[in-house]
């Protein structure tokens, strides 16, 4: 497969997915002709086949190149929301299930520049050496 072309490696993946129904999932998509670029690889025979794409930026999900689509724009967790999230993910094997009082003002600021975006808030927990004394 590193041999073949891009037309190559487009053709293949056509012929497999036209008689396929399939759900393909882009996350983080940053560069809007990136859709323009590989949409021809996924054909539409009405069998229900469906491409998500999840993106920050708002000249993304306005481009639809002429293919029907659904934006759902989410919002950020209220800052209570987003604290019981992280808590309940960073501390759930602490003995009483919350923040030290030593560590509190630099969990709620790392919090806080999560934005209330939940992914980032659990990523925040599975940081490398966060739940390690």
């Amino acid at each position: 497969m590193n041999a073949m072309s891009y037309n190559e490696l487009l053709d293949i993946l056509v012929n497999y997915l036209e008689t396929k129904r399939y759900l393909v999932v882009l996350d983080d998509v940053w560069d809007v002709h990136l859709w323009e670029k590989i949409r021809f690889s996924f054909p539409d025979k009405q069998l229900g086949s469906c491409v998500m794409l999840t993106t920050r930026r708002e000249d993304i999900t306005s481009s639809s190149f002429g293919i029907e689509c659904h934006v759902h724009k989410i919002q950020p967790l209220e800052r209570g929301d987003a604290w019981e999230l992280f808590s309940m993910k960073a501390f759930s094997s602490y003995p009483n299930k919350s923040c030290s009082t030593e560590i509190l003002p630099l969990a709620r600021e790392l919090v806080e520049k999560c934005e209330g975006l939940p992914l980032a808030i659990v990523t925040l927990c599975h940081a490398p050496n966060f739940n390690n004394n």
